[in-house]
């Protein structure tokens, strides 16, 4: 039958809005995959609202080795924008329903209450993403940092299904340095597409597969992961192979979450000194990969949300490569201080998922 205007029953409502925070969720996960150079500036309920975020992280200076002089500081800041560019949601009357209205037993029986809605919803949203920003790579012998700048863009889409399935997915360019394309700035194509389920309306379900390519090369990593509500305020989400975090939903202005999160980035810089190097006056391919515990507290303003999160970074790799010579330079320096910090800025309710989700409360 054909569309027409409506305002969603908000039970049904619910339900959509608890599927799109796992879909939120693996986007993040992905993301961190799609853009090595990027900071994760996004949390996870608000990764589809029209937004500007800007954010700054640094670890805090450790040595290269475990007896090691030289310390390594490694400091970064970024942009990302949301820009919705279509969305679009349907009503198709579906009086079939109305049989399960037997089945209901009360006015909690929220399974059987959706099933009897005589209305099918088939929803989307589409986004213009836009992002930038630079890393600041700090080794002690010199004056000078090195900045390492990346720039992406890319359009990321979700379309609402039939029995509360969601089909995600998302295109990225990313234009960067690479180990192998050294003083040269590339396009990398970074893209996932993945398919989200709630079961037994207790959690939620997602699968997918991420592909990165360029420089000859070509990676694809699937992922998957849950989103679990726990008793009190409590939420359980799990991306693997990526992160796992707990948020405690105080009020509405008040969140604490405690997270642990693979991280990284590549890139390249001039080699200023022989003294570090000895021999090499070209440009040294950098890559930088460590795993971040940290305890975060986000406070919701009227048009936006800070967000401040402390811990530590620990596990790091750095690797430093000649591309001629093709030699290679691995350290593990010690565990280092964490800090973070950023700003979102709403653009305003004029997104589908905006008007649909953001005065709705995410409980179980």
């Amino acid at each position: 039958m054909g569309s027409f205007a409506a305002k969603p029953n908000t039970i049904t409502m619910n339900l959509y809005r608890v599927a799109f925070y796992v879909i939120v969720a693996a986007l993040l996960g992905c993301c961190r995959f799609a853009a090595a150079q990027s900071l994760s500036i996004k949390d996870i309920t608000q990764f589809f609202s029209p937004s500007v975020t800007l954010r700054s992280e640094l670890i805090l200076p450790s040595p290269l080795a475990e007896n090691d002089t030289v310390l390594h500081t490694n400091a970064g800041l970024g942009l990302q924008a949301n820009i919705p560019l279509k969305g679009k949601i349907e009503f198709d009357l579906n009086l079939g329903k109305l049989k399960n209205l037997k089945n209901i037993k009360s006015w909690t029986d929220w399974q059987n209450i959706s099933k009897s809605v005589p209305v099918d919803i088939r929803a989307y949203q589409l986004f213009l993403t836009l992002g930038g920003g630079y890393r600041n790579l700090r080794l002690d012998y010199e004056t000078q940092p090195h900045r390492l700048p990346y720039i992406n863009g890319g359009v990321m889409g979700i379309h609402l299904q039939k029995k509360l399935k969601f089909l995600f997915y998302s295109a990225n360019l990313l234009l960067s340095e690479d180990v192998n394309t050294l003083n040269q700035t590339r396009p990398f194509f970074n893209g996932f597409v993945g398919q989200a389920r709630l079961y037994k309306f207790s959690f939620l379900y997602y699968y997918g597969l991420f592909l990165s390519a360029g420089n000859k090369r070509v990676l694809p990593v699937p992922f998957a992961g849950i989103s679990a509500g726990l008793p009190g305020a409590f939420n359980l989400q799990v991306i693997l192979p990526m992160e796992v975090s707990i948020t405690y939903r105080k009020n509405k202005k008040l969140l604490a979450t405690a997270s642990v999160a693979v991280s990284g980035f590549t890139s390249g810089f001039e080699n200023r000194s022989s003294g570090f190097l000895p021999g090499y006056d070209q440009r040294i391919g950098f890559a930088n990969n460590f795993i971040k515990s940290t305890l975060a507290g986000t406070y919701v303003l009227p048009k936006g949300r800070l967000k401040v999160e402390a811990g530590a970074a620990y596990a790091q790799g750095l690797r430093f490569l000649e591309a001629k010579n093709k030699d290679s330079f691995s350290f593990k320096p010690k565990a280092a201080p964490f800090v973070g910090i950023s700003y979102q800025m709403n653009l305003g309710n004029r997104s589908l998922v905006s008007i649909l989700f953001d005065k709705i409360d995410f409980k179980w």
